[in-house]
Parts: structure tokens; sequence; C-alpha cells
């Protein structure tokens, strides 16, 4: 990169940038920007939630300026992705135009990687999922969580909707089961419910 192009933060922007890099490096999963914006909002470098869209801007021209170790796939970006693949119940996958180019490369993948999934829940005294209301959570439940154990991300408030289908697929899922229920749930104590 020419010398004239290269990023060069203010002394207050590349304190940020250190103090972020020293969270992102702290844990052992990717983060997300959110996450980064929490952790230096919990130390005091931002004083307000609306100084996130301020950090993303810093946080952009740093990994897109190759900034110290910043590079542009850095950070996880959990909510834009393409969908390549959908289940369909426990056996059908829907590749979306993706797959295998014959029948005999579908066969040989068969056999390399048979896979038989199990619900490790039938012999559990009880049915549990972890619930957090905040994305950015998300990497380090993946990381530290069992990973028998369901995840839901609320990303913030959750719609009526949603609330609606969760609580339909719980009732099936512990009626199947014939097991209590425990959610652990992380999030702040929200008045509005």
């Amino acid at each position: 990169m020419s010398e004239e192009k290269r990023y060069r933060p203010t002394p207050e922007t590349k304190r940020i940038l250190d103090q972020a890099w020293g969270y992102v490096q702290s844990v052992p999963y990717q983060t997300t920007a959110r996450w980064v914006f929490y952790r230096l909002l919990q130390d005091g470098t931002y004083s307000q939630k609306a100084d996130y869209h301020r950090l993303l801007g810093i946080l952009s021209s740093a990994r897109k300026g190759f900034y110290g170790h910043w590079y542009p796939g850095v950070l996880a970006d959990t909510t834009r992705a393409p969908i390549l693949m959908e289940r369909k119940g426990y056996y059908g996958l829907s590749l979306r135009g993706h797959g295998f180019q014959d029948e005999d490369e579908w066969l040989k993948s068969v056999k390399e990687e048979l896979n038989c999934p199990l619900d490790r829940w039938v012999k559990q005294p009880i049915y549990e999922e972890i619930w957090f209301e905040a994305a950015a959570m998300q990497g380090q439940f993946i990381h530290y969580a069992n990973p028998n154990i369901p995840l839901l991300a609320f990303h913030g408030d959750v719609s009526i909707p949603e609330k609606w289908r969760t609580a339909q697929r719980l009732a099936e899922r512990c009626l199947r089961l014939k097991k209590p229920l425990r959610i652990f749930y992380y999030g702040d104590l929200d008045p509005k419910g």
C-alpha cells in the first residue's frame, strides 16, 4: 500500500484501536464489532450506545487500511451471509443450487462423512436451552457451551411472532421428550418485558 493512502489514525483513535485489539485477542473465538463495542462501553472508552456508529467507522478504516494487526476478516459478521443450505427435517438438505457433481461423488462423500444425528436429550432429566439478548455474545456461547445445547440469540427485542414460534417449538419439544424445560437466559433487566 502506498504511503499516501496508508491509514493513519489520530492518537486517540490509535488508543481505541489498541484497546479494541486487546479485547479481540483476549478470547479464543472470533468476535463481532458489536461485541468489541460493548467491551469498550463497559470499560468507559465510550459512554453511550450512540457511540457505536463512531466505532464502526474507526474499525472499518482500520480493517480496510490493514492498520497494525487489523484486516478485513478479523471481525465476524453474523448477520449477513448467503443461505447456501437449509435443513428440512433431520435428513433432508436443500443446497440451493450447490451440491455434488454426480452420484459417484455423493457416494464417496457419504462413505467418508457418514453421520447419524442422535437426540442427545432423550436420556437427560431436563431439556435445556441457552438464550441471550445480544447477538454479539454468539461467538462466546458457541465456543464455551456444550455443543448439544441449543442456542438462541434474540438480537435485542423479540417480535411477537417469534415469541409465538419459540413457545410452540418448546411445547412440542417438551411434549415429545416428556421432560421439564430449563432456559438459561443472559441479558439485561428490561422493565418493558
